[in-house]
């Protein structure tokens, strides 16, 4: 689930990261990953 990228967007922002269709399946995993939840897609 990537809807949540709209509401910590500005996170990214200040990080320099540009989120776009073809990375938000990635950014998701590693956001699990570094809050030690299951990615279950």
């Amino acid at each position: 689930m990537t809807c949540y990228f709209r509401h910590i967007g500005s996170v990214f922002d200040e990080d320099g990261v540009a989120v776009k269709a073809d990375n938000k399946k990635e950014l998701d995993r590693l956001i699990h990953a570094s809050v030690d939840v299951p990615y279950e897609d």
